[in-house]
Parts: structure tokens; sequence; C-alpha cells
């Protein structure tokens, strides 16, 4: 198996469990340059990824402390309405279960 169809397998096995991003530091640092500015690819690479996962991480842990009563029956109204099946592929989306690195080009990002 030629080595893209073997990283975009394992993107779409592994993507977002960390190890993939060992991946992407050894291909920046493969990209020669020095490793001042292959860790300068590195962040430019994954900041964007990592600043929306924070952003989403801090308004979901915003959400699990309501700030009074209306919020706490809101938050029980929204808790069984969000855990149906149906609203699961908009979960994923929404707290980044793909993976953290963008898609190959022309391929769309994991589930």
């Amino acid at each position: 198996m030629p080595r893209a169809e073997r990283l975009d397998l394992l993107r779409s096995r592994f993507g977002g469990m960390g190890w993939i991003t060992g991946s992407l530091l050894a291909e920046v640092l493969a990209g020669g340059g020095g490793h001042e500015r292959a860790f300068a690819r590195y962040e430019s690479r994954m900041r964007p990824e990592v600043t929306r996962r924070q952003r989403n991480a801090a308004l979901f842990a915003r959400s699990l402390v309501p700030g009074g009563r209306a919020g706490l029956v809101a938050q029980g109204l929204v808790n069984r309405l969000i855990m149906r099946e149906t609203f699961a592929p908009l979960l994923r989306r929404q707290f980044g279960a793909g993976s953290i690195l963008p898609p190959p080009a022309g391929l769309g990002r994991d589930r």
C-alpha cells in the first residue's frame, strides 16, 4: 500500500487520538530548514484546530455549571434532548471526534 494511502487509512482509523501529531511533527522536521522552522510549521498547522477545540471545551465546561434554578431546569431538558441518537453526529462534529489534521485534498472531514 502506498504511503499516502497508509496515512489516509491511519487518519480515518485513529484520527484525534494524539499519535497523529507525532507523525505531523516528523513530517515538518523532515521538511528541512532546522528545528526552529519545523516547529513554526508545526505550530501553524496545529494552532487553528487546537484553538477551536480549546474554545469548544471552555464553552462545554461553562455549560456544566448552571447559574441558578432556571439554568438547572434548562440543562436537564437539553441533556435529555441531546443524548438521543439523532444528535450523535452533531455532537461528534461539535466536540471534535474526528481527526485533528485537515483531510487530504478532495476529501471531507472524518465523521
